[in-house]
């Protein structure tokens, strides 16, 4: 019971973080350097949720303990473009982009 409040916990706390980073991006467009320093510090913190071991990539394993997704191998294959096992911080940068534009 308490890994599981202890899960979904982390995955409210990487949601709000993914929210926010969305939104400071949007924000940061075309302002000053406080906005993409903000953006950065925000992009960093959600890899660092995701990354347990710390190496700068993500893994299914490591995906699949720190998200709440309702299908958490569907949603890694989607966003690893190379499909190389792992998600760097292009692809999950690059997975954001791509949901903001919709």
């Amino acid at each position: 019971m308490k890994n599981l409040l202890m899960k979904t916990v982390m995955s409210i706390a990487l949601l709000a973080s993914l929210n926010t980073f969305a939104e400071t991006t949007n924000s940061s467009k075309g302002t000053n350097n406080t906005n993409t320093t903000e953006a950065k510090k925000t992009k960093n913190k959600r890899m660092r949720k995701l990354d347990n071991n710390k190496d700068g990539e993500v893994t299914r394993k490591e995906f699949k303990k720190n998200t709440n997704a309702e299908n958490p191998k569907k949603r890694f294959n989607r966003i690893d473009k190379n499909n190389d096992g792992t998600l760097s911080r292009k692809e999950v940068k690059n997975k954001r982009k791509n949901k903001q534009n919709k």
